[in-house]
This record gives structure tokens, C-alpha cells and sequence, in this order.
């Protein structure tokens, strides 16, 4: 981890691991580990979880399971998840979520401390599919976190416009980033 200088020098390389982990951070965490093999003490002193979750930070990347402690296993391709996308290809924005955005967009709000609380996915005509609300308060009975599905109705005149359910769902572990 030699790209990460004079930080991993003075607080240790776990520290800078769980910076990595927190909000941003975590997409160039992901890319350190996928493009560079850490040594075996730095593996020791990261810990298999560490490695796993930076890795797993940008799903769909090729990493040796070598770095992961394997031998001869080659590479891995991670699954692609919903929560991995909003950290990888999602926009911050502030205030409310806007009824329309580019085709297939993922906008996302996250607290002072930069953890995502809610985010919205957009569809290929860029009106809204789901939201999910990771923290706050609970809808329809269904505490966060939560998934709101957008219902798609036409107007008599031919336009189509969408509306949130009034039912919410549970959010699935691979729907919550």
C-alpha cells in the first residue's frame, strides 16, 4: 500500500483501511486493493475483513484471491450489488430527490459524516424506480431500512407520470450500502 504515503506511516494501515471504509473514501480503498497485492504483513495487520470489504467496495473488480490468504485460485469476479453501485456510480446531492434525472442514474444524500442515509434509482427514461431509505423514519409500518417502489401511471392526454407506493419493503442486505 505504498500509494497511501505518509498516512499509512504514522497511523497504521487498519486506521487507514477503516478511513477507506467510511463514505467516499471507500471507492480509492477498493482500487488500492485490486490493483496493488498487499504483503503478507500488511494482510496481518488489515485482517481478512478489512481486505474483504474494501474489495468488496467495488464489486465487479478482479482481484487475486491470493491477497485474500487462497493459493492458485486465480481471480474472483465479485457480484454486482445495488449498494455497491450507489458507492461506486452515485451522485451526492443535497435537498429532495428531483422527479427526473439522466437514464439510469443513482442520487444519493449521506449525513455530515459522509454514510449514505437514503438514495434514489432512476430508470432508462430517467423517472424514478425505488428509494431506499437507510436511516429515518418508518413508512407503512416498515422501519428503515426500507424500499419505497415508484408506481408508473398514464395520464389520459398519453404522459406518464410515477408515484411512491404507499406500501413499504424491508431492504434486502445486497440494497443497503
Amino acid at each position: 500500500m505504498r500509494r497511501l504515503g505518509k498516512r499509512c506511516a504514522t497511523r497504521g494501515t487498519q486506521e487507514v483501511a477503516k478511513e477507506l471504509l467510511n463514505g467516499r473514501g471507500a471507492w480509492h480503498g477498493a482500487q488500492l486493493v485490486s490493483e496493488q497485492p498487499l504483503s503478507e504483513g500488511e494482510r496481518w495487520r488489515l485482517g481478512l475483513g478489512g481486505v474483504v470489504q474494501l474489495a468488496v467496495a467495488l464489486a465487479g473488480v478482479r482481484i487475486g484471491l491470493r491477497s485474500l490468504g487462497r493459493r492458485g485460485s486465480g481471480g474472483a469476479l465479485l457480484p454486482r450489488t445495488l449498494a455497491s453501485r450507489v458507492i461506486s456510480e452515485g451522485r451526492q446531492i443535497r435537498g429532495k430527490f428531483p422527479p427526473t434525472a439522466s437514464a439510469n442514474e443513482i442520487l444519493y444524500r449521506a449525513d455530515t459524516r459522509g454514510r449514505i442515509t437514503h438514495y434514489q434509482v432512476y430508470g432508462a427514461d430517467g423517472l424514478p424506480v425505488m428509494r431506499v431509505d437507510v436511516t429515518g423514519k418508518p413508512h407503512g409500518g416498515v422501519a428503515a431500512p426500507h424500499v419505497i417502489e415508484f408506481q408508473r401511471h398514464r395520464a389520459p392526454d398519453g404522459t406518464i407520470y410515477v408515484r411512491p407506493s404507499r406500501k413499504a419493503r424491508p431492504a434486502r442486505a445486497d440494497e443497503i450500502p
